[in-house]
């Protein structure tokens, strides 16, 4: 009679099996929560230092007469361009498209006149239009940083 005893209490009853699995799942979320909201935050800050490097190197492109025309960036909610001559012309082949991260965003383009383009002028690096632009996360829009483009062609971003 006692070895029939030994055998039933042998292995995991489904309780048991679904406890640890649940414990796990826990544990798990504990671990992929933080990890994704520290890449979305990576991917956001990575983004705008993007953005501020591609306006700055319309300006020194600019400056320093390459091509011997102006330079500037077109701003667009999934991208930037960055373009050579005094006006944006998307079909030209010379242009450099740049596309954002997939999480990130331009939600706010805020410049002087309503402008979504940029552009420096020879001599000065000093640029028409002011403002901000605003990445966002796209699934977060409370998550953005704030682009301060200045009228002397300064660019500044938020920490």
């Amino acid at each position: 009679m006692s070895s029939k005893n030994i055998n039933m209490t042998k292995g995991l009853t489904l309780i048991e099996v679904l406890i640890v699995i649940a414990v796990a799942l826990i544990l798990l979320a504990f671990i992929v929560v933080p990890f994704k909201r520290m890449n979305d935050t990576q991917a956001l800050s990575k983004e705008t230092q993007n953005v501020i490097s591609i306006i700055n190197q319309a300006r020194s492109q600019t400056l320093s007469s390459k091509g011997g025309i102006v330079h500037g960036v077109h701003l667009e909610s999934s991208q930037v361009v960055l373009f050579g001559g005094p006006t944006y012309v998307p079909s030209d082949p010379n242009n450099a498209s740049i596309p954002l991260h997939a999480l990130v965003s331009i939600s706010n383009i805020n410049l002087s006149g309503g402008a979504i383009d940029i552009v420096f002028n020879r001599l000065t690096g000093t640029t028409a239009v002011s403002g901000t632009i605003t990445l966002s996360l796209i699934a977060s829009s409370t998550q953005s940083k704030l682009i301060t483009v200045t009228s002397t062609g300064i660019v500044n971003g938020s920490p």
